[in-house]
């Protein structure tokens, strides 16, 4: 279970945060969310 919410949640940011894809703040923090949710992915959270 804790390993499907957070890529439902990627899946579901992809597309909204796909009309500014050029923005650089807004990239960083997407692409460090996706780490983060990987890592937490690997052992679901408590």
């Amino acid at each position: 279970m804790g390993y499907g919410a957070p890529t439902q949640r990627i899946s579901t940011r992809n597309s909204t945060d796909n009309a500014r894809w050029g923005t650089g703040p807004q990239h960083r923090e997407f692409q460090q969310e996706i780490l983060q949710a990987m890592r937490v992915g690997v052992r679901a959270p408590t």
